[in-house]
């Protein structure tokens, strides 16, 4: 996998760690969508809300982003939150775009 960059390092995230080590990380994390003007959360078709433990958890960055290039979504960003650690870290979408490439 190749990052841009730019590519945002999330909280906890090592270089180099096992991949026990990382599986475990994405597995504490929940991958949210927060609307920037209202700072709510997407829950569901037509539904927000203001608390990041109510909303929808996409489970990976890819499905946030497809999901946000499917609906044509404006002014929303992805939003991390941690099991073990306070408060949320927000990307806007196009800091997160992953080029993948096969060796």
């Amino acid at each position: 996998m190749l990052l841009p960059q730019n590519a945002v390092y999330l909280p906890g995230w090592r270089k180099g760690a096992r991949t026990l080590e990382r599986m475990s990380f994405w597995a504490d994390m929940k991958t949210l969508l927060r609307k920037i003007s209202s700072g709510l959360y997407f829950q569901g078709p037509d539904r927000w809300t203001g608390d990041p433990a109510e909303a929808f958890n996409f489970k990976s960055i890819d499905r946030a982003l497809s999901f946000i290039r499917t609906w044509r979504l404006q002014e929303v960003e992805l939003a991390f939150a941690f099991r073990d650690r306070p408060g949320i870290k927000r990307v806007p979408p196009e800091r997160i775009e992953v080029k993948y490439c096969e060796e």
